[in-house]
């Protein structure tokens, strides 16, 4: 089973990716923050990472783009996957840089999600 942690600033993005997560028993959600300090508040206190944590770019308080810094500072071998409104080939180039294991569109179908975060998960392949 993948265990995932959801971070988004909008309540009704966030549980709207967790809902897609709850019939399956491939994945589980462990994690549901509303920012980046709120993810690594939660992660601090929890026993075992997740597999993968899915970060969305704009978010108040600690974006998406400082979260991912301070993960891969405190959590190295973390895998990141960022969920975004936004794609253009620059900011995806930078994070892919900074350390994410993937970048996605929230425009993607839960299936091609589903396939990508599995693909990282098995092989570290990094979809974008």
């Amino acid at each position: 089973m993948i265990t995932i942690a959801v971070t988004d600033d909008h309540a009704l993005m966030r549980q709207g990716i967790v809902s897609i997560f709850r019939n399956r028993n491939d994945f589980r959600v462990v994690i549901e923050a509303k920012n980046g300090r709120d993810l690594l508040e939660q992660l601090a206190g929890i026993g075992t990472l997740p597999d993968i944590i899915l970060l969305d770019v704009n978010m108040p308080v600690m974006n998406g783009e400082q979260t991912l810094k301070v993960l891969k500072q405190r959590y190295p071998l973390c895998k990141v996957v960022v969920l975004s409104l936004y794609g253009d080939d620059d900011m995806v180039k930078e994070f892919m840089q900074t350390g994410a294991a993937g970048y996605l569109s929230k425009d993607t179908v839960p299936e091609k999600l589903f396939k990508a975060l599995q693909d990282i998960y098995l092989s570290g392949n990094t979809p974008v």
